[in-house]
């Protein structure tokens, strides 16, 4: 049985009473699965709530990074992907629940991909109930299959990307790793995202370095690699890190080149600016930053 509950008041879905849907809701919330998802609870009511009110017309890519992930009235899904991510993230989620605490649960809440309005579907109760360790074991074989692919894949990549790196532009090459957020973001955390855009730009107006593109350094926004593995999985021997901070109107900017080759720190600085001088101050630490790497460069290269 499928139940699509489109508004309460209609009450034209007898078969799946709004409290049923409400009552797991809050198991699946309260859940081990769950645990410490703060975000990705906050998703899973407002689609739910939005649905049995009757307005799942609400649910779109926009509205729920304002609503869930208070971003700025500027926001563009296009730019930035946050909500498609974490939904893929809950429907994962969902899909571990319903693997292991809620293997027994009669009411199934899914997110279909493509969209965001849930799905409730009732489990048929005559049908032979699978054994829940079995179940388990095949979630996590067919996760940990795909786990080993893709380090395969990213293995396959980095080695890919480091060969076709001659090695004499290694020397001049400069990552922008993803800048942190220092302080509460709120609805400011994609200015670290702008300052990493900014410095990534303004390093690569310099001939003389090689900068890698945001894109590709932003694969390591979440590692427990250290900078030298970093640099030679990207192919670089530059390595440009640390974040940003926002108190009410002002800005703090804590950056650092590092040469990877010896895990030394070549420049380090401080800026403290009004939010609408970030970008010409960022502007100005990346030409500090280029001109301090240049001076360490091999004179073969610092003539060019």
């Amino acid at each position: 049985m499928n139940w699509r509950l489109m508004s309460e008041p209609r009450g034209a879905d007898a078969s799946a009473p709004p409290d049923e849907v409400r009552a797991q809701i809050e198991r699946i919330l309260s859940s081990q699965t769950l645990s410490g998802s703060d975000q990705l609870k906050r998703l899973l009511r407002l689609v739910v709530d939005r649905t049995l009110s009757g307005q799942p017309e609400l649910l779109k890519e926009y509205n729920l990074g304002l609503e869930v992930f208070q971003r700025p009235p500027d926001y563009d899904p296009k730019v930035d992907p946050i909500v498609r991510v974490q939904a893929g993230r809950l429907r994962s989620k969902l899909i571990e629940y319903y693997a292991s605490e809620g293997a027994q649960d009669s009411l199934v809440i899914q997110i279909p991909k493509g969209a965001y309005v849930p799905v409730f579907n009732a489990r048929n109760a005559a049908a032979p109930t699978l054994d829940i360790k079995s179940r388990r074991q095949r979630v996590w074989l067919a996760a940990a299959g795909l786990a080993v692919l893709v380090v395969i894949l990213v293995v396959a990549r980095m080695a890919r990307d480091s060969a076709a790196v001659p090695a004499a532009d290694i020397h001049r090459s400069v990552a922008v790793l993803p800048l942190q957020m220092f302080t509460e973001s709120g609805s400011r955390g994609h200015i670290a995202n702008q300052v990493t855009e900014v410095l990534t730009t303004e390093l690569a107006k310099n001939k003389q370095l090689r900068v890698l593109s945001r894109t590709t350094a932003s694969k390591y926004r979440e590692t427990t690699s250290s900078l030298p593995e970093i640099a030679r999985a990207l192919g670089v021997r530059w390595v440009v890190e640390r974040g940003v901070g926002v108190q009410g109107s002002r800005a703090y900017v804590k950056l650092r080149a590092v040469d990877s080759l010896t895990d030394r720190k070549v420049w380090a600085d401080v800026f403290d600016c009004d939010l609408s001088e970030l970008v010409t101050v960022n502007a100005r630490a990346a030409d500090s930053i280029a001109a301090a790497i240049v001076a360490e460069l091999p004179s073969s290269h610092s003539q060019h």
